[in-house]
């Protein structure tokens, strides 16, 4: 979501990722120690799992 907020216009990233963003700060992350956090950030892949569930039209 990084990544597309690079290439986006704010309102269309907030329209299309905001509300996911705001429940992984939010909700999820909130349910893990900052240990557990900085594990995932260690080892979490390097493929772009995000470019499976879109089109290769949305990515304009």
């Amino acid at each position: 979501m990084a990544e597309r907020r690079l290439t986006m216009s704010e309102d269309e990233w907030w329209r299309r990722y905001g509300p996911a963003w705001a429940a992984v700060r939010h909700d999820i992350l909130a349910k893990f120690s900052p240990a557990e956090r900085e594990h995932a950030e260690r080892v979490k892949p390097t493929d772009v799992l995000l470019d499976l569930v879109e089109e290769p039209w949305e990515q304009m």
